[in-house]
Parts: C-alpha cells; sequence; structure tokens
C-alpha cells in the first residue's frame, strides 16, 4: 500500500468518525428536551383510566376508574374525589423541563430516579391497560425544582418548579360527608326527640317555648350535623366492625322528597358513623298539570335530580362504616333540654 492510499485511508476514517459524532449529537438533540417544554408532550388526561404511584418498588396508591369515579383499588376500592384526582394529572400534564442534568445512569439512584430510590414513580394507564406515560419524580434540586426522568429515556432533568406528588391515600378522598344546601332542608329529626323544622325560611326547634330556646345553639347543631366529616373509614363486613351497635339515628329532610339518614355510635372509646340515603320511599310517581307553574316545575325538576343524588350518594356511601371524631359525636348527640338558654354551652 502505498502512502497516498494510506493518506486517503486516515482520512476516510477521520471523516467517518466525524460523521459518527455528528449523527450521535444530532440524535441527542432530537431526543432531547429542550428547557421551557412540557415535560410529557401531548398527554390527554381524558384517556387516563388507572394511576399507580410506587415508592421504593412497592405500589403505594393505585386509582382506576369504575363507571364515572375513581376508586383507590389498595384501599378496599374506597370512592377517590374526582377532583382531587383531576388536580394531580394536571399537576402531572404542566411539569415543564427547567434544564438537563445528566444521562450517567449512576446517578441516578442519588437524584432518586429509579425504582429502588424513595423518589416516586408514577405509571398511567388507557382504558386498555397500556401504559400512557411512566416517570420518575426525583428529590428536590438546590437550583430549580425536582429532578425527574422518563423510564423509557435514559436523560434526567430538572423542573421548572417544585413538584409535589402525594402518596398519601387522604390527599385524595373527600372527608365530608353532605353536600347540603341549607335552604333545601326542611327538617331535622333525632331518636333523641330533637325535631327542628324550617318555618318561614327559619329553624325553629319544636317543643319547648321559643323564648327559652337559644338559637345559636341550634344554628351550630344544625351545622355540625350538616358539615359533618371522618378521620377514617372502614368496610362495614370488617370483622373489627361487626359488634358495633348504632343506637342514635338522624333524620334529614329536603325539598324534592330527599332524606338522609345517620346512624351513629360510641364503641371502646371509638366513634362511629353510618349513613344512606332515602328518595320518596313510598311513591316515586311524578305527575304534573299543563298549567302547572314555575314553582312546580322547580320542585318536580329537583325531585328527579334528587333521584340520581340518592343513587350515587348510597353507591358512595353506603357500603362504609366511618369513624368520627368524639367531639363531632358529642356535637350532634343532643336532647331538647341541650338547647336551653340556661344549659351550659
Amino acid at each position: 500500500m502505498n502512502k497516498k492510499t494510506i493518506q486517503l485511508s486516515v482520512i476516510a476514517g477521520i471523516l467517518f468518525i466525524i460523521s459518527l459524532i455528528v449523527h450521535f449529537n444530532e440524535h441527542k438533540l432530537a431526543t432531547t428536551l429542550a428547557v421551557g417544554t412540557e415535560f410529557i408532550s401531548n398527554f390527554d388526561v381524558e384517556k387516563v383510566t388507572r394511576i399507580s404511584i410506587n415508592e421504593k418498588g412497592k405500589e403505594v396508591l393505585a386509582l382506576k376508574l369504575e363507571g364515572e369515579s375513581f376508586v383507590i383499588t389498595n384501599h378496599n376500592s374506597f370512592p377517590a374525589s374526582n377532583k382531587k384526582v383531576s388536580d394531580l394529572l394536571f399537576k402531572i400534564s404542566n411539569i415543564i423541563i427547567g434544564g438537563e442534568i445528566s444521562d450517567n445512569e449512576k446517578k441516578y439512584e442519588g437524584y432518586e430516579v429509579d425504582s429502588k430510590s424513595s423518589g416516586t414513580h408514577i405509571t398511567l394507564y388507557d382504558r386498555f391497560d397500556k401504559k400512557l406515560t411512566e416517570f420518575f419524580v426525583g428529590k428536590k434540586s438546590t437550583a430549580k425544582g425536582n429532578y425527574i426522568r422518563r423510564a423509557s429515556k435514559e436523560m434526567v432533568y430538572v423542573s421548572d418548579d417544585s413538584i409535589n406528588i402525594s402518596t398519601d391515600v387522604d390527599s385524595y378522598i373527600d372527608k365530608e360527608i353532605f353536600n347540603i344546601d341549607l335552604k333545601n332542608v326542611t327538617s331535622i329529626k333525632t331518636s333523641k326527640n330533637v325535631i327542628v323544622a324550617k318555618v318561614d325560611d327559619k329553624f325553629i326547634l319544636q317543643g319547648p317555648p321559643a323564648e327559652e330556646v337559644d338559637e345559636i345553639k341550634v344554628k351550630r347543631f344544625i351545622t355540625s350535623l350538616l358539615n359533618i366529616s371522618f378521620d377514617k373509614f372502614i368496610d362495614g363486613a370488617d370483622q373489627k366492625v361487626s359488634s358495633v351497635q348504632f343506637e342514635n339515628e338522624y333524620q334529614i329532610a329536603l325539598l324534592g322528597k330527599l332524606e338522609y339518614l345517620l346512624y351513629t355510635a360510641k364503641h371502646k372509646d371509638k366513634c362511629y358513623l353510618k349513613v344512606e340515603a332515602k328518595f320518596n320511599p313510598e311513591k316515586e310517581e311524578l305527575t304534573l298539570a299543563r298549567d302547572s307553574g314555575t314553582e312546580e316545575l322547580k320542585v318536580a325538576e329537583q325531585v328527579l335530580l334528587n333521584r340520581d343524588v340518592s343513587q350515587k350518594f348510597n353507591m358512595h356511601n353506603k357500603r362504609w362504616i366511618y369513624e368520627i371524631a368524639k367531639y363531632t359525636y358529642e356535637e350532634i348527640l343532643k336532647v331538647p333540654t341541650d338547647f336551653n338558654k340556661s344549659s351550659e354551652q
């Protein structure tokens, strides 16, 4: 091989290496994400039907769409708040790239963006249980937000802002039992002979003379009952609540033939609640004359709405027994004399 041939071979080799470098860099530029762009592009939250969140290789939160609502499948399929699940998906869809960090696999654990670390590992699925996206949210960066990485990609990025993905089940449920408009309440009755009826848009305690009744106490009782919330939820079939006796009953009557029934109990220093809705239990037929006025039509509309409300309420609540605070239990456990002006607050 002559000198000229050797020189040409060397030049060809150098050009080949340069072409490889250029190709690699072009490929890298095409697959990495630019600062200020979405971490998950073209993400359609409407397609998400299952969410799995893991920490240290263990699933800590599992959400699945059943019908129109999400349930928490790793907590006895307790109903999740659709709004709070939507907030989570909105937060994910709005993660923005703040900068490139590294594509060195050996550094993943330090950034907490692998399945072995204590970072958050999130996978979203569609209705065919096909992965829509899978990614890690690692520890907070000293510069900007959190370290983040797509599971199928090598590059670690930092988000432009902090990312807080809660794995606590309480973050995805509504602990308030009711969503009742006070103007729709017509009466409240209890098994302790407390009867509160609405008269001319004012709630009056039935029985004692009006001048002996402390109206503030009546209002506090109504507010406590309508805004009741729980601390924990327990499957009604669970053995640990099988011996609980519900002795106290409350009936909240609303316009449109809807009633809410509450039952409370105290057992081994814990207080419990169970609830159900009843819609027009005696008669469901509704008839309107051709000349029905606006008010009659409004009532009819409310009746039809409440039929659906009662069904959804029972689907959400009837299976469960709720543990409530002792203070809440005592705040609604009243007898008529507790509302006297002379009794203790």
